[in-house]
């Protein structure tokens, strides 16, 4: 087992690994938060695709995702690309929250995918929260076991 020495790096950010992804088709959340953040970014990592895979961030009206999705970004890979990522910042979601025409402010940031039958794709997302959090791991020197 190893631990960190220092709390920086997991006191700054905030990693949720999403595990492998397999694509149906049709497009999907993934991931959802709530969370007020500086940056976000998808990263996609040992991508096995026969067509396009498209990550879409949107800004939803409801806390869970479930509402009306306003388009922050759009990118699309095709190929299979060893390594990929799309990031948005405070800025970038604030701008498209303005131009929304339904006038309702976003309640979440989702990241949302959309691939071909049985592409599969090892995604994370990484946040850079407005805030930072304590005492996440241990410090000290550090240990494998």
């Amino acid at each position: 087992m190893a631990t960190q020495k220092f709390t920086h790096l997991s006191s700054k950010l905030f990693v949720e690994s999403l595990g492998t992804l397999t694509m149906n088709g049709s497009i999907a959340n993934q991931f959802v938060t709530t969370e007020r953040f500086s940056k976000l970014m998808f990263v996609g990592s040992d991508m096995v695709l026969t067509g396009t895979l498209t990550v879409t961030i949107t800004g939803n009206s409801a806390a869970n995702g479930s509402g009306t999705h306003t388009v922050i970004k759009t990118v699309a890979f095709a190929g299979n690309p060893a390594d990929v990522s799309v990031e948005v910042d405070s800025e970038e979601v604030s701008y498209a929250e303005d131009q929304a025409t339904s006038g309702t402010p976003f309640l979440s940031v989702c990241v949302r995918l959309t691939g071909t039958n049985t592409n599969t794709v090892d995604g994370a997302v990484v946040i850079e929260p407005l805030y930072q959090r304590g005492d996440l791991t241990p410090t000290g020197t550090g240990t494998t076991t």
